[in-house]
């Protein structure tokens, strides 16, 4: 469960989403207290029907590219003056932020489409009415119209800090400016919602605050207090220094993430350290030393003291290099991918040929090492390696033609299953064939470059339903039955709450900056959901979430968590504002997404949890409409 194909988007979507990111011209607007004219009943809120003629259809997109829904869109005819004249049609945008405008017969002349929501900058478009084939078509980017302000001073005497950097940040956008005179800032054009604040100044440690943005004002007052400065140091296993290390360093009690690099002593150093700051949580990466997978060190600051020096012990790695060639003519081939471990993971080392066909796996840890590379148009090989601490190996890899393998997936019924995503696993005693594909309106499919001996392949439908088939070296023709039944693997046994359970307390920072505990979220009903945009199965559940999303939107009882492993953040905003996923978002150590999981005893995602109102779990592993069935029976059911 790592990957799965995504649906091609379609031109205008595609064009609406690059949109998103520019800033649209509108005619200056009306004050924000005056509200368009009522058009008359006959015309408001038209339903299309066989005598409608649509006059404009578009989309109201929000700062992240989505869809915004709940957006008022009126119609009015373009009097003389370029004022609003006459209204014409009104509507209001649908959860895809479409939107169309209708009347009982076709109009022309010059018209304005005027775009109203509470906390976003009202917007004029100019369209002209009955010409060409089609309606014109509007599309309309929200801008926001709160405003903060505030003050940044010295903590030790309040004396105010100009040039102080300011940053407003939220998970899709940033506003960045510098504080004036008496320490003063303003940002405008902000949306509804929860922001972070950061303020930089020079000899002060780095300070942030969460906020909301709130339509009846916003002023801010930050104090800083003098900075910390953090001496690292990197050395190898007999202390001599280490340069050209990097360290990634996290405080995750103030969200405080930096990276730095070593320089030719094997020094770095943080500045702008906040004065309370406990520690830092490491990650030191190298290409000649063994590289930290996770946030595996930490270091602790002195109390009281404005500056420390921290050592770093690196061990020396081993690297792999090498040649691929082809079987055959024994020529050198290019743009082979190589990657050195049992699993592919993000931080596996891997490497790409070069036109000579060589390649050098780095940051390697000492002993057995399983390489396996992969090259369009050749079978996938595999070989192991064992290589010593500070030892380079050199081997020769050599690629033949693949098989292509072509089958059908079927459900428990026998009949073909469309859009079910496949891949490879359990090929040669690992799990590091990654070879994908998704059936076809017949449930066919055509799996390329696959090795030449047994492997596995999976299914899984988008409604969640799995197989799996061997592929015998002597076959290249399969079918994969898909079950419904979900077995629960041994591994699970004594780690996680079960339904009729109490379910764990945690606690969690959205990617909005919004700290949510489950215990504040008594008296409502909490839909929790551990996934991954790697993992195919997880993203078959989206339209599905986004289904129950839609639907119970403005339950003030209903909260929806999806908490991501996954290890881009950027990848993973983007993923969430492609597909609608307008719902609370949790990532990375930051967000206490690891812990959480660990609490829940998730195994294997996607992992669903539902949670009534008293915080007990009342179902888990939902897929497809159950989710919905399940949440609708928990809102429906009354309170204790």
């Amino acid at each position: 469960m790592k990957s799965i194909a995504h649906a091609k988007p379609s031109i205008r979507r595609i064009r609406l989403l690059a949109a998103a990111v520019m800033l649209f011209p509108c005619l200056p607007p009306l004050a924000p207290a005056q509200e368009p004219p009522t058009p008359s009943p006959a015309r408001q809120d038209a339903k299309l029907d066989d005598k409608s003629v649509v006059l404009v259809e578009g989309q109201v997109i929000n700062f992240i590219g989505g869809g915004e829904r709940d957006v008022k869109v009126t119609l009015h005819r373009k009097a003389a003056d370029g004022t609003l004249g006459e209204p014409l049609a009104s509507t209001t945008t649908d959860g895809m932020g479409d939107f169309k405008l209708v009347a009982a017969a076709q109009l022309s002349g010059e018209a304005v489409v005027r775009i109203l929501k509470t906390g976003y900058a009202p917007m004029l478009k100019d369209v002209k009415l009955g010409e060409g084939e089609f309606p014109p078509f509007v599309d309309a980017a929200l801008e926001g119209e709160y405003v903060l302000s505030g003050k940044v001073a010295d903590a030790r005497d309040s004396a105010a800090i100009v040039e102080a950097e300011v940053t407003v940040k939220t998970p899709f956008r940033e506003w960045n400016g510098k504080t004036r005179e008496g320490g003063k800032f303003r940002f405008e054009g902000l949306y509804p919602g929860d922001v972070e604040v950061v303020v930089r100044a020079k000899g002060f440690g780095r300070e942030s605050q969460k906020i909301e943005i709130l339509p009846d004002g916003n002023e801010l007052s930050l104090l800083l207090k003098p900075e910390r400065v953090v001496r690292l140091k990197t050395v190898d296993e007999s202390g001599k220094p280490v340069s050209g290390a990097i360290i990634e360093c996290y405080d995750a009690e103030r969200d405080d993430f930096r990276n730095t690099a070593t320089d030719k002593e094997g020094s770095a150093v943080l500045t702008g350290v906040h004065f309370d700051a406990a520690g830092f949580k490491l990650r030191v990466t190298h290409p000649d030393f063994i590289s930290d997978a996770e946030f595996s060190r930490e270091i602790a600051l002195p109390v009281g003291q404005v500056e420390s020096l921290h050592e770093l012990r690196l061990s020396r790695a081993g690297r792999v290099i090498g040649q691929v060639i082809d079987a055959a003519t024994r020529k050198p081939l290019s743009d082979a991918r190589l990657i050195a471990g049992p699993q592919i993971t993000d931080f596996a080392s891997q490497a790409f040929s070069d036109v000579e066909g060589k390649f050098t796996l780095k940051s390697l840890p000492p002993g057995k090492l399983r390489v396996t590379v992969y090259r369009a148009g050749s079978a996938p090989e595999m070989t192991e390696v064992e290589v010593a601490s500070g030892e380079e190996k050199s081997i020769l890899v050599k690629l033949g033609p693949p098989r292509d393998i072509t089958g059908t997936v079927l459900d428990a019924a026998d009949k073909p299953v469309a859009e079910a995503f496949l891949e490879t696993r359990a090929w040669r005693g690992g799990d590091t064939l990654t070879l994908r594909t998704v059936s076809d309106e017949k449930g066919r499919f055509t799996l390329l470059d696959a090795p030449l001996d047994e492997f596995e392949l999976t299914a899984t439908s988008r409604e969640g339903a799995s197989g799996r088939a061997k592929v015998p070296a002597d076959h290249s023709e399969v079918t994969i039955s898909l079950t419904e039944a979900r077995q629960e693997p041994p591994s699970r046994q004594g780690r996680g709450p079960a339904a009729g359970a109490a379910a764990p307390d945690f606690q969690v920072t959205t990617l909005e900056g919004k700290t949510l505990k489950l215990s504040d979220l008594k008296g409502k009903v909490v839909l929790l959901d551990f996934w991954a945009t790697w993992c195919g199965p997880c993203v078959a559940e989206v339209p599905n979430l986004v289904k129950v999303r839609e639907s119970f939107a403005t339950r003030e009882d209903f909260v929806m968590i999806s908490i991501s492993l996954d290890r881009d953040e950027n990848a993973l905003t983007k993923f969430a504002g492609e597909r609608k996923m307008t719902w609370h978002h949790v990532f990375g150590e930051k967000g206490n997404a690891d812990a959480t999981a660990e609490k829940f005893g998730v195994y294997a995602i996607p992992a669903l949890f539902l949670i009534d109102r008293e915080g007990k779990i009342i179902a888990t592993d939902l897929r497809g409409p159950d989710i919905q069935k399940k949440v609708t029976e928990a809102l429906d059911a009354k309170s204790p």
